[in-house]
C-alpha cells in the first residue's frame, strides 16, 4: 500500500510537542497515551520483524503497529470492516444523524452512562417537538406586540427531502402511504406563493362561520389528529413490510418501534403501543387490525369525521386530515370502485382484469373493438 504524501502521525511528531506544552483543560493522560501511540505506530519504537523472500533473498523490516483504536493507520482495515458490516444493517432508507452538543463539564456523566443521558436527551427533543407547536402560537411578534408572530411568517414551507424519499419509495412498491405523500404535496402546495396569492382572487370558497361550541371543536381537532396519526404510522409499517418482502429483511417491527421510542427524534408515546400490537402478533398485516388500535379509531372517528366535514364545508385545506380518513375507508371496505378502473384499463390498454367467481390471479380480456365483444381467458 501506498504511503500517503502526509499522515497524522507526521503532525504529532512535527507539533505534538507545541500541543503539550500548552494542553487545554479537559486534555487527560488518556489524551496523551493516543498521541503517543500514533506517533510511535509502525516505526522503529514499537519493535518489528524482518520478512524475507524465499525466492530472491530480499529482505524488509515491518514495524509492529500500536493497536489503538483512535490510531488512523493500524486501525484503517478494522474500521473498513466495521463500516462494512453496519453498510449490511441499514434499511433502504434516508437516514437522519443526530448531533447533541453538551457542556464539556458533563462529558464524564455522559461517557459513562450513555444509555441514561441520551434517553434524556431524546426526551427532551421530542417533548420539544410537541411543545414547540404551543410556544410558537402564543409569540408575540416582535415589531408588532399585539399581534402573533405566526400571522407574520410567510406562508411557504421548505423540506430536505425525506418525505419526498418515503413517498417515491411507497409509489415503487405499490403501498398507498398517501397521508405522508399528502403532507409533502401540501408543502408543494404552499411554496407556489405568487400563484395561490393570484389564484386567491379569481377563485371563491363558500362562506361559512362556525358558531358552534369552541372546546368540542379543540377536542375534536385532538381526535382528529390521533386518529390521523394513527393511519400515517399504519402506512409507514406497510411499507417496511412490503420492503421486507421485495428486499428479503428480516425486520422486528416491535424493535423497529422500541428504538424509535428510545433513540429517535419523533419519540411518539404511543410507539410503545406499536411495540406492544407487534409483540402481541409479530405477523400482524396492519396497525389498523390491532385491538388497541381498531379501538382508539373506533371510539373517535366520529369527532375525526366532524372535523373532515367541517373543514369541506368551511373551505379550508387539510389534505393529512381528509387523505387519512380516506385511507381508513378504503382500507376498511371489502369492495371498491377500481373495478370501473381496472375496466377502463381494459378497454383502452388491454391490461386484462380478474373477475370475482374465478381465482385470484386468473386473468380475462374482454375484446372491446369487436361487435359481439368476446372474453378471453389469459394464459401463460
Amino acid at each position: 500500500m501506498t504511503r500517503p504524501l502526509l499522515e497524522l502521525a507526521d503532525l504529532v511528531g512535527a507539533a505534538g510537542h507545541r500541543f503539550l506544552d500548552r494542553p487545554p483543560a479537559w486534555f487527560t493522560w488518556l489524551h496523551l497515551k493516543v498521541l503517543g501511540a500514533i506517533e510511535r505506530c509502525r516505526t522503529a519504537a514499537m519493535g518489528g520483524h524482518v520478512d524475507q523472500c524465499t525466492g530472491c533473498g530480499h529482505r524488509a523490516i515491518s514495524y509492529n503497529s500500536c493497536r489503538n483504536r483512535h490510531c488512523p493507520k493500524c486501525q484503517g482495515q478494522a474500521r473498513d470492516r466495521w463500516l462494512a458490516a453496519r453498510r449490511c444493517e441499514l434499511l433502504a432508507t434516508p437516514y437522519a444523524h443526530v448531533v447533541f452538543t453538551l457542556p464539556h463539564q458533563l462529558a464524564p456523566l455522559a461517557l459513562q452512562n450513555k444509555k441514561l443521558i441520551y434517553g434524556l436527551l431524546f426526551r427532551c427533543s421530542a417533548d420539544t417537538l410537541i411543545e414547540i407547536t404551543a410556544d410558537i402560537l402564543k409569540q408575540r411578534d416582535p415589531d408588532h406586540r399585539q399581534a402573533f408572530l405566526i400571522d407574520s411568517i410567510l406562508d411557504s414551507a421548505q423540506q430536505k427531502g425525506t418525505g419526498k424519499w418515503t413517498s417515491i419509495n411507497a409509489l415503487d412498491m405499490g403501498i398507498p402511504a398517501n397521508s405522508i405523500a399528502e403532507a409533502v404535496f401540501a408543502r408543494c402546495l404552499s411554496a407556489l406563493k405568487s400563484e395561490r396569492e393570484a389564484a386567491s382572487g379569481h377563485l371563491t370558497g363558500p362562506a361559512y362561520r362556525y358558531d358552534g361550541d369552541r372546546n368540542e371543536l379543540i377536542q375534536n381537532v385532538h381526535d382528529a389528529l390521533y386518529c390521523s396519526k394513527i393511519c400515517a404510522y399504519a402506512q409507514g409499517f406497510q411499507l417496511m413490510r412490503a420492503a421486507e418482502a421485495e428486499y428479503g429483511w428480516k425486520l422486528d417491527f416491535a424493535s423497529i418501534a422500541s428504538i424509535w421510542r428510545g433513540g429517535c427524534i419523533i419519540r411518539a408515546r404511543f410507539l410503545q403501543k406499536i411495540t406492544d400490537a407487534y409483540a402481541r402478533d409479530s405477523q400482524l398485516v396492519n396497525l389498523l387490525l390491532d385491538p388497541y388500535f381498531k379501538e382508539q379509531i373506533q371510539n373517535n372517528q366520529r369527532r375525526w369525521r366532524t372535523v373532515v366535514a367541517l373543514a369541506a364545508q368551511a373551505g379550508v385545506a387539510a389534505p393529512a386530515f381528509m387523505s387519512a380518513l380516506a385511507y381508513y375507508d378504503g382500507y376498511r371496505s371489502a369492495k371498491l370502485p377500481a373495478n370501473l378502473l381496472q375496466a377502463q384499463r381494459d378497454y383502452f390498454g388491454a391490461h386484462t382484469y380478474e373477475r370475482i367467481d374465478q381465482p385470484r390471479g386468473v386473468s380475462f380480456h374482454l375484446d372491446w373493438s369487436k361487435a359481439n365483444r368476446p372474453q378471453i381467458k389469459i394464459t401463460d
